[in-house]
């Protein structure tokens, strides 16, 4: 999928961990740029999650958001956050609709039956989960 080469587009990925928001991304073509909290644990091809550090991974996918927002030829902007809740990804949309760009949401279910590969414990996925659920607008 991808936007017509003159609109810039921003996709906000919502998802348990583990759902499929990576593969998911990877669908996207064309020029784009993902902005994602869990890159900032990556280290040397391994996930090495830190909760401490969790603001710093969310300033991290902010700001790789405003250099993608800043950079035309970047037509696909994807947040691949959990963004359960509105105020997960109120910043993200808000600066995309200020500067014009349209914007989508995509929830991604977990019907493939995979484990998430960053072992998040179970009751974090049902808290993740209900909170999405909490936060859906249909309409």
């Amino acid at each position: 999928m991808e936007f017509e080469s003159k609109d810039r587009g921003l996709i906000v990925l919502r998802g348990v961990s583990g759902s499929g928001k990576s593969f998911f991304t990877d669908l996207i073509e064309g020029p784009k740029r993902v902005c994602c909290a869990d890159d900032y644990f990556m280290r040397g091809g391994k996930y090495l999650f830190d909760a401490s550090k969790l603001g710093q991974a969310h300033q991290q996918s902010m700001r790789a958001f405003d250099e993608a927002l800043a950079d035309p030829e970047i037509k696909n902007i994807v947040v691949a956050n959990t963004n359960t809740k509105s105020s997960d990804w109120k910043y993200y949309v808000d600066k995309a609709r200020k500067a014009g760009i349209k914007v989508s949401f995509a929830v991604i279910e977990n019907r493939h039956g995979g484990e998430n590969q960053h072992e998040v414990p179970p009751h974090v996925l049902d808290r993740q989960e209900q909170s999405i659920k909490n936060n859906l607008k249909l309409r």
